[in-house]
């Protein structure tokens, strides 16, 4: 009897330990690591004495995250360090290969192979980097330029033609002559010199006109013109329009279309005896224009005439105790439309109601209401 109940003892703890590993084996799956911001490493713009800080997430065989497992390793310590926490340091040239690796650490697995990853391969081959170039610099104009670097020695700038610009010891460019010119900057660590370059254009004095109609001016219509110049005096302006009849302009810049043609606008101005100019070329349109004729009941008539600027009438007659006018799509309805009469009733034989510029092309009907009656249709014209 003693030997059936260990018998039984034995099988239980068998078929136990059997439900035990199906468990590990269902729950099992492959260890992984995935790096956070692989995306953002600096692989070409890491340079001397930087730091760059590297993240990832380690997933045991049962999905368990384990960060605090990973270790970082640098392929070539001389070049780039890297600590437990992911933060690197380029501390020499040369190239590194960063990677991540965490041993996976369930109790229940026999096996405890280690997984690693490479995150990258950094190359360092500058100890200071001129952070914002420029290719050109305008006459007797300056410009700094910032330099990236994280040693502590002192950066020399100088320039390859001094007749053409030079450089101060904070980096700052004056342009003296017109020409091409090689701004270098450098550094000595420990006995050996690391420098940078960068070309630079002198310029002459600009100007430039810097809102041209890129389209074309109504008749009647105005437009004052804005100018850039390269110098930091202020210099005095002359406007000229090319032919007058068309367009003219005042001493502000302030042009007004006479007539449908083409002009071109000049503004001029005099620095160190130098006559320099800037134009830009003007079309002027005429104010195009729709006609109609209004009919309806309680009299309705008239002519009217639609541009961009004005609705006329002529010969209107109405005897609505409180006509309105509106420009619409729709000659049975005011909904989407625009009002054009304001707040008072439409009244005698001509006139003439102002518009804002409008594009006459999205309109195709004038439409009178009586606002007294709830804005009851009284007719419209259709507009040709």
């Amino acid at each position: 009897m003693k030997n059936l109940s260990l018998l039984s003892f034995c099988f239980v703890l068998f078929f136990t330990a059997c439900n035990i590993d199906d468990d590990l084996i269902q729950d099992y799956q492959e260890p992984s690591i995935t790096i956070q911001n692989n995306s953002g490493v600096p692989v070409t713009k890491l340079i001397l004495s930087e730091n760059y800080k590297f993240s990832a997430t380690f997933l045991n065989d049962v999905g368990a995250s384990k960060n605090e497992l990973i270790t970082w390793q640098s392929s070539d310590e001389s070049v780039i360090t890297i600590n437990s926490n992911g933060l690197a340091m380029a501390i020499g040239l040369g190239t590194s290969e960063i990677s991540a690796t965490a041993i996976n650490n369930n109790p229940k697995t026999k096996v405890k192979t280690p997984i690693s990853k490479v995150v990258t391969s950094i190359t360092i081959n500058e100890v200071l980097l001129i952070e914002n170039t420029i290719s050109e610099i305008a006459l007797n104009n300056t410009y700094r330029y910032n330099v990236k670097y994280f040693g502590e020695e002192t950066i020399t700038w100088t320039s390859s033609d001094s007749s053409k610009a030079t450089i101060d010891n904070e980096g700052v460019i004056t342009a003296i002559r017109l020409g091409q010119v090689t701004i270098s900057a450098s550094v000595t660590e420990n006995g050996k010199t690391y420098s940078v370059e960068t070309m630079a254009t002198v310029t002459g004095v600009t100007l430039r006109i810097s809102n041209p109609i890129t389209t074309s001016l109504v008749i009647g219509k105005t437009h004052k013109y804005l100018y850039e110049f390269s110098e930091s005096t202020i210099p005095t302006i002359t406007w000229k329009s090319s032919d007058t009849s068309i367009a003219t302009i005042d001493s502000n810049g302030l042009v007004t279309a006479v007539a449908a043609g083409n002009t071109t606008i000049t503004a001029t101005t005099v620095e160190g005896g130098e006559t320099i100019r800037a134009t830009t070329s003007l079309e002027i349109k005429g104010a195009a224009s729709k006609t109609g004729t209004l009919s309806g009941s309680y009299s309705l008539a008239g002519t009217v005439t639609l541009t961009s600027t004005s609705l006329s009438f002529m010969n209107f007659v109405s005897t609505a105790p409180d006509t309105h006018i509106h420009l619409t799509n729709n000659p049975s309805s005011i909904a989407n439309g625009m009002k054009v009469s304001g707040n008072n009733k439409v009244s005698g034989s001509s006139f003439s109601l102002a518009l804002d510029n409008i594009d006459i092309n999205n309109y195709t009907y004038v439409v009178a209401v009586c606002e007294r009656f709830g804005n009851i249709i009284l007719g419209h014209a259709t507009l040709n």
